[in-house]
């Protein structure tokens, strides 16, 4: 027989047992990332990284690695996509890709309806644009910075509202394309072509990236692209998703990694000495992993 004395404390140690439990409420409600979409540039759809053209088996998100690839003895990237695979090996799987190559921020609305447009959903979709905004041609005006945020802005907010609650959007800050010059000044295109050669020829819009490439843009012009553009945009998509996680019930991640890469020779591509190689889509890959792995 129990003690009567004993019955308040046997009460409060049932009450100290059940709030060690965790309510529905308090448990993670992320949905798994077996539907991924990305949207943004080049780099996401993996141009020139391994052959000419988009080598989408090289993304770092929509990457994959099949018989073929291996047969070719393609470069196995280990992308997003392949990841979720590994971790969910018998989900049923999307991998769509809407991001193109030259898209700059006013482009992501297009891509978002077509994201939102797939069916079923996406449950994890990656946000990774900025590039271009900042690699303009002779005489075209960057991005300011207010315009590129406010279109990132309205392309997330129509993201959270069209996606199924709980879903994950990664927004990966623009990588520092000013660092380009100083690491591949001196590497060739194809072993032949000095890359300043082939960097020439964005005086005749024949090339990308005059703005920081081009021959007579000064390291003073490339530092203060760095300061009054990249670090504003990464600044102000980490400020924005922060605003983002509070106003909704998806889950928004900022991710700096791309930005403070500091990658090599090795990670920008042999074919047109601007885009990430095969090699950097790899290392992309497993930086920005680390921000997400853990969520799903």
């Amino acid at each position: 027989m129990i003690s009567i004395r004993l019955i308040p404390n046997i009460f409060l140690a049932i009450v100290a047992l059940l709030l060690l439990i965790p309510s529905a409420d308090a448990e993670d409600t992320n949905l798994d990332p077996n539907y991924l979409a990305s949207a943004g540039d080049s780099i996401s759809v993996g141009v020139n990284a391994e052959r000419f053209g988009d080598n989408t088996w090289a993304s770092w998100v929509n990457g994959y690695h099949g018989f073929w690839q291996w047969l070719f003895g393609l470069t196995n990237v280990k992308s997003h996509n392949q990841r979720i695979s590994k971790r969910f090996p018998f989900a049923d799987r999307r991998n769509y890709m809407f991001a193109e190559a030259g898209a700059r921020s006013e482009d992501l609305a297009g891509q978002v309806s077509g994201i939102l447009a797939a069916d079923p959903l996406p449950t994890y979709v990656t946000v990774f644009i900025g590039q271009n905004d900042i690699c303009r041609d002779l005489g075209e005006e960057i991005t300011p910075v207010l315009e590129y945020l406010a279109a990132v802005e309205d392309a997330l907010r129509t993201l959270a509202e069209g996606l199924n609650s709980g879903s994950t959007i990664l927004t990966v800050g623009p990588v520092n394309v000013t660092r380009l010059y100083e690491v591949a000044r001196d590497k060739k295109a194809l072993g032949i072509v000095d890359c300043e050669v082939l960097w020439f020829f964005s005086l005749f819009d024949l090339y990308p990236c005059w703005s920081v490439l081009g021959p007579g843009v000064s390291n003073a012009a490339r530092e203060a692209i760095l300061a009054a553009y990249i670090i504003p945009y990464n600044t102000g998509l980490s400020a924005l998703v922060e605003t983002l996680n509070d106003e909704y019930d998806q889950n928004f991640i900022y991710t700096d990694r791309a930005f403070k890469f500091e990658f090599l020779e090795i990670h920008v591509s042999d074919r047109d000495c601007f885009h990430p190689s095969a090699r950097g889509q790899k290392v992309l890959s497993r930086k920005t992993w680390r921000d997400v792995k853990d969520e799903f």
